[in-house]
């Protein structure tokens, strides 16, 4: 049987084998059962000129249960595991390397047909849950399409759960045999180097399609879940190396540890978060046990996603973590739980300092279904909102609020152009929308600017102008369909007949004492203008005049 992995996706169910591979399972199964017997079945196998250190205690770690087997071969044989080979295929004691001490196990097999070479660790009757526990150095693959094991769960002659170094890309890959007999693949650490020493921990809790698993890899927690889907409610060994032919690999094993307990089934524990967390070695805090559940239902429910590219990563603001994907991350902290970032929104994050700048960690995954195929996220600190004609944009703050109190992207200024842009005169702000822009500035909050008042407000300077920042957002309903927005010079007036005319100073008052546009005068039909030493503007009923020397006069 040939193991498919060379391109494993997260979740990814591969459907049942065709005939010529059914075959082969049956055939890998009829090897493991029936074949026994014409194995080489070894439990001191001593390598010639092999020199170790047998008086070195075994090794211990802080996992709970039944010890099965705890080997450093410093013994020089590999007491606690049966040994079985095929062919070429090589187990025994080798002092060429070793993690500790002087030896290690060596695991040699080939492309050659029938080349078999693994070492089994028997669990009890009874067994429903087991740690597996390792130093492991791959200094040989085999061809891309296949792999090389670390450890692998059986339940009778069924393999459920394993833990591989892919040959094609050199990734870590769990693999869990669901109920149907398909393959599902989640890649938890990217780049495995071969010829290096790599600790490696599992833990398994057999109880069908709620069964748990936990993975640690170089001591960090890259896994942990309660709900992988498997047939079996119990477990019968552990294994290392193939049980079947042309799965190539030299394998060097070392500080082996194996625990099994029986009894009702339990969800597993988080990884880390304590002292009292077993962990590889005495403990592993380093991943809260909430993140990773969290972040493991997050992938979950974002298959898009595809597969982790890093473990778990802790450590960062506020408490939080993260864990890449090969399209995306999922970010998570105490305050938000775990949320998926990907895409155009993603890349408008990271530039704006993901976690560490304003918009803080996101509280929502990414929602679409938005006018015009438009998608927004939540964060702490506001949101991002994308469509396909303006892209990724920052909505925060006072400006964001009064988008939303203008009906947000269904209402007339559409999606934002432009993030905030801030740093004009007097501490103000502005942003850019399809239909028009909101401006703020501390002593008049956030302004919308739009339409015939907004393009007259920017010929006439915007705040640096005499008009300075608008103070109220435009007013409708006047006399003839006419609007107004007042400003901190003034105003802006517009009807359908005149357009947008400027109203201030001396001659704005006059008008105001007049009636505004109800008045005699209506709306004005021109900005103020110089004739001469005169300041004049025009109107429907009139013209109104002023000058240093005889003020207001109307003719």
């Amino acid at each position: 049987m040939r193991d498919q992995t060379s391109s494993p996706q997260t979740w990814n169910t591969v459907a049942a084998p065709p005939a010529g591979r059914l075959f082969r399972l049956i055939r890998a199964a009829t090897l493991a059962i029936g074949l026994i017997g014409a194995m080489m079945v070894s439990i001191a196998s001593p390598a010639s000129a092999v020199t170790c250190n047998p008086s070195t205690p075994a090794p211990t770690n802080t996992f709970p249960g039944t010890v099965v087997a705890a080997a450093n071969f410093e013994a020089g044989d590999l007491r606690g595991f049966r040994v079985s080979t095929l062919g070429n295929g090589t187990v025994q004691v080798s002092s060429a390397l070793a993690h500790s001490g002087a030896c290690a196990a060596f695991l040699h097999a080939t492309t050659a047909n029938n080349s078999i070479a693994n070492m089994r660790a028997t669990l009890g009757a009874g067994t429903t849950e087991a740690y597996a526990d390792g130093w492991f150095n791959i200094t040989k693959q085999g061809v891309a399409g296949n792999n090389v094991p670390y450890f692998r769960f059986f339940s009778g002659t069924e393999r459920v759960i394993d833990l591989f170094r892919d040959n094609g890309n050199g990734n870590a890959v769990l693999r869990v045999t669901a109920p149907d007999g398909t393959f599902r693949y989640t890649t938890l650490a990217p780049n495995v180097q071969l010829s290096t020493w790599h600790h490696v921990a599992m833990h398994v809790v057999a109880n069908g399609t709620r069964t748990g698993v936990q993975v640690w890899f170089d001591e960090q927690s890259v896994y942990a879940q309660n709900s992988v889907r498997i047939g079996a409610r119990a477990l019968s060994a552990v294994q290392l190396g193939a049980e079947h032919d042309t799965q190539m690999g030299d394998i060097y094993a070392d500080d082996v540890i194996i625990k099994g307990r029986s009894g009702a089934p339990a969800p597993i524990p988080g990884p880390g978060g304590g002292t009292n967390t077993p962990g590889p070695g005495g403990g592993n805090g380093n991943v809260p046990p909430a993140a990773a559940a969290d972040i493991q239902a997050a992938a979950a429910a974002n298959r898009g996603l595809g597969n982790s590219v890093s473990p778990i990563s802790c450590g960062q603001a506020g408490g939080g973590c993260h864990q890449d994907y090969e399209r995306g991350v999922i970010a998570w902290s105490p305050a938000t739980r775990a949320h998926a970032s990907v895409g155009g929104i993603r890349v408008a994050w990271a530039a704006a300092s993901a976690e560490n700048g304003r918009l803080g960690y996101p509280t929502t995954d990414e929602i679409c279904g938005l006018r015009n195929g438009g998608c927004y996220q939540m964060f702490q600190g506001g949101a991002i909102v994308w469509s396909p004609a303006t892209g990724s944009r920052l909505s925060t703050g006072g400006i964001r609020v009064a988008w939303i109190t203008a009906g947000l992207e269904n209402g007339r200024l559409g999606y934002p152009t432009s993030n905030e842009v801030c740093g004009l005169r007097g501490g103000g702000c502005q942003q850019t929308f399809q239909g028009g822009a909101i401006v703020w500035h501390p002593a008049t909050g956030p302004r919308l600017s739009v339409g015939g008042i907004r393009v007259t407000w920017v010929a006439a300077g915007s705040e640096n102008g005499r008009l300075g920042y608008p103070t109220t957002n435009e007013v409708c309903g006047l006399r003839s369909g006419g609007c107004y927005q007042m400003f901190q010079g003034g105003a802006i007036v517009w009807s359908p007949a005149t357009g947008a005319r400027l109203s201030t100073g001396g001659i704005r008052v006059a008008w105001g004492s007049a009636g505004l546009e109800n008045g005699r005068f209506g709306y004005p039909t021109s900005n103020e203008y110089q004739v001469g030493g005169e300041v004049v503007q025009d109107f429907q009923g009139g013209r109104i005049i002023w000058s240093p020397s005889t003020g207001i006069r109307f003719a």
